[in-house]
């Protein structure tokens, strides 16, 4: 399954990608990679486990295609975390190599994290290899 967040239409029940052949590049990545064994990368950014630091929480993915990076380079978006008391809210992120750091300043005892969390939602995580980041969320299955 190729990761399409990316290629959405611009309201949440437009979700069909517009642009084809791209989904269909990465499909294409995805069985090379795959079933005809070729040593390139398959996928974007997949959330592999979460350490907590203080008042941050790093996240450490699979497939980082040689580092992370985002859209035009600019901030990071598309995360949101919570304390002990369960309430969501949007969270300072940074990419430090191959994991991101994240935080809020009124979150001093971070537990969960989500990213893409939501109908259309507007992120913007890649690899270097240019695949972006599933969605996920720590708190759950």
């Amino acid at each position: 399954m190729a990761i399409a967040i990316d290629e959405g239409g611009p309201t949440a029940s437009d979700l069909h990608p517009k642009n084809k052949q791209i989904i269909g590049r990465r499909l294409a990545r995805l069985a090379l990679g795959q079933v005809y064994g070729r040593k390139i990368e398959t996928t974007g950014p997949l959330y592999q486990k979460m350490t907590v630091e203080g008042s941050t929480i790093r996240l450490h993915f699979s497939h980082a295609g040689g580092g992370l990076t985002t859209t035009s380079n600019q901030p990071i978006k598309g995360f949101a975390v919570c304390g002990k008391d369960g309430k969501w809210v949007g969270a300072d992120a940074r990419i430090d190599n191959e994991t991101v750091v994240v935080s809020h300043k009124q979150i001093h005892r971070p537990m969960h994290v989500r990213y893409g969390w939501a109908d259309n939602p507007d992120v913007n995580l890649f690899n270097r290899a240019g695949f972006p980041a599933a969605p996920f969320r720590t708190d759950g299955p």
